[in-house]
């Protein structure tokens, strides 16, 4: 599996997951975040370093440098299990077919450059 489809599946997870376990999203994306981190979270018993990163983040869900310790545990699992991948890849489309799930993730340009976000409500991009 292509490694930025998987780091782009890791990206979004844990961009619902923050603000879910922060309890800073709205009706809508609380719901999608507890969706969310119910799948990651059930794949995550038979991996300690797994459980400690969302164990961490469940601690302190605005830690930048927590929510990037999620993802790179959660990339590992993803390329270990392509069958995981594909399952939180289909809710994370549910999820950005809402107003609340509208996630951005773009390559702007060059190997590193990307620009991770979320968006809510109605957008016109020219």
């Amino acid at each position: 599996m292509d490694i930025q489809f998987i780091s782009t599946i890791a990206a979004a997870a844990v961009g619902f997951i923050a603000p879910y376990l922060g309890k800073a999203g709205d009706a809508v994306g609380e719901k999608l975040g507890e969706e969310i981190y119910n799948i990651v979270k059930s794949h995550f018993t038979h991996k300690p370093a797994l459980q400690d990163a969302l164990r961490d983040l469940e601690e302190a869900p605005d830690d930048s440098d927590l929510q990037a310790a999620l993802r790179v545990q959660l990339k590992k699992l993803l390329k270990e299990d392509e069958a995981f991948a594909l399952e939180l890849q289909q809710v994370i489309r549910k999820a950005a077919r809402t107003e609340a799930g509208s996630t951005i993730i773009q390559q702007v340009a060059g190997d590193g450059a990307k620009n991770f976000g979320q968006v809510f409500g109605d957008v016109t991009i020219n």
